[in-house]
């Protein structure tokens, strides 16, 4: 089994957006592919 993840982070002025891809493969083959993203307020800037 493997796994590749990759992190995306962008900012505006006024919030952070972050994106993780996770894929997997097993014998070669696509296994499982995930994504999470989330928003965050840059309140203490």
């Amino acid at each position: 089994m493997t796994a590749e993840a990759r992190l995306r982070l962008r900012s505006d002025v006024g919030t952070y957006s972050i994106e993780i891809d996770l894929d997997t493969t097993d014998g070669g083959g696509p296994f499982l592919a995930r994504t999470w993203s989330a928003e965050v307020p840059r309140d203490l800037q």
